[in-house]
């Protein structure tokens, strides 16, 4: 009941709603029926305007639009779900307004205004030349690539000069095993998501500090998850053995501690950490690189004589 109270507050056209659910669970089906419900209430169908992020989902609602329109000419097929009722309903509602408009929405279905917020911009910027200083509009390049590829570029170019940014770029280097090639993939991709990081970065100019904590609290954060996912990958039978392989590691006083955090573990219910999984990662990786043979008396595996 309090589902049903808030999908129908969420097409009531006379108040505005956020509204915020999981993938599946309706919310295209909603937008679609507030969008019906509005569209029966105005002398012209352009005076509503559906913004979406993709192309994909502007075509996807506009066909599911134009579906539910010409399903309400027709009688339906077998008995209606509750939502699909109410679609239906809507729909010869907006039927009802086009046949006293004239609108022929069914035989001129662009006249929905239902466009992604690029081409809305865009639009507006066409009908104010004068005003966005813009002249003829320029061509929109989609997708952008070569564009970020163009200023990673030119950006690696000014290193040569620019000595604060040599060094900073030195530093990246170093977190990417000096691979020249990964760093510019990175960073293309950084300026293709920049909307997600952007404004952040100009506010952490302002207070450095608080931008350090923040990104430190997203990094333990994503770092936690990741851990969280390798503890559930491994078995109660894998744990066991990592359990038993620490015992023996601390009976045999081995000199590197890395069963510390095993020995005692809960093959059940395992919480090791991030330090866990750093000793982990140790006892079975060499530092130089590869996997380790064997381990040795430092690990707590000592030789066994014939």
């Amino acid at each position: 009941m309090v589902d049903l109270h808030a999908r129908q507050q969420a097409i009531d056209p006379s108040g505005s709603y956020i509204v915020q659910a999981p993938a599946g669970s309706g919310k295209t089906e909603l937008l679609i029926q507030r969008y019906l419900g509005l569209l029966a209430t105005v002398n012209q169908p352009e005076e509503i305007l559906a913004i979406t992020f993709t192309r994909k989902a502007t075509e996807e609602m506009r066909a599911r639009i134009g579906a539910a329109l010409w399903a309400a000419t027709r009688s339906p097929d077998g008995e209606l779900l509750p939502h699909e009722a109410l679609t239906r309903q809507l729909a010869q509602a907006v039927l009802a307004q086009d046949a006293k408009k004239s609108w022929q929405l069914l035989d001129f279905p662009r006249r929905l205004r239902i466009s992604t917020i690029d081409a809305f911009c865009a639009n507006l910027v066409r009908q104010m030349p004068f005003l966005s200083r813009m002249g003829s509009f320029p061509d929109l390049l989609d997708p952008a690539t070569p564009l970020y590829l163009g200023a990673v570029e030119r950006m690696l170019a000014q290193a040569h000069h620019n000595t604060s940014l040599r060094a900073r770029l030195k530093e990246l280097l170093g977190h990417m095993d000096n691979d020249w090639r990964s760093v510019s993939e990175r960073l293309e991709s950084a300026l293709a998501s920049r909307d997600q990081w952007l404004e952040k970065v100009v506010v952490g100019r302002q207070d450095p500090t608080a931008m350090r904590q923040a990104m430190t609290a997203f990094l333990e954060k994503q770092v936690a998850r990741k851990i969280e996912d390798l503890e559930s990958r491994l078995t109660v039978e894998d744990w066991c053995r990592i359990q038993a392989l620490a015992i023996y590691a601390r009976v045999n006083d081995a000199t590197n501690a890395w069963y510390a955090d095993f020995a005692d573990v809960d093959p059940v219910r395992p919480k090791v950490g991030f330090e866990g999984f750093s000793s982990l990662k140790d006892l079975v990786w060499k530092a130089s690189g590869g996997l380790r043979k064997k381990p040795d008396a430092k690990w707590g595996f000592p030789k066994i004589s014939d």
